[in-house]
């Protein structure tokens, strides 16, 4: 069951907002669009330990490039 919330999203600089703002905590804009959001899906285990083994392949490179 996918859970979905309500939220507003600024229409000046796309920031999410409470569902009862009255203006945007970001710019002060009160052009504020109401809006329903679905989170994103908490990634596989699997998919979480090939993502930071890329990030730390990543940053090894960064360092030796930086020596």
């Amino acid at each position: 069951m996918t859970m979905t919330i309500k939220l507003k999203i600024c229409d000046d600089c796309d920031y999410l907002c409470s569902n009862s703002a009255t203006k945007c905590q970001m710019c002060g804009s009160t052009n504020l669009v109401n809006g329903t959001f679905t989170p994103i899906k908490e990634p596989q285990k699997s998919d979480r330990n090939k993502f930071n083994n890329i990030i730390k392949e990543f940053n090894i490179k960064y360092e030796e490039l930086n020596r």
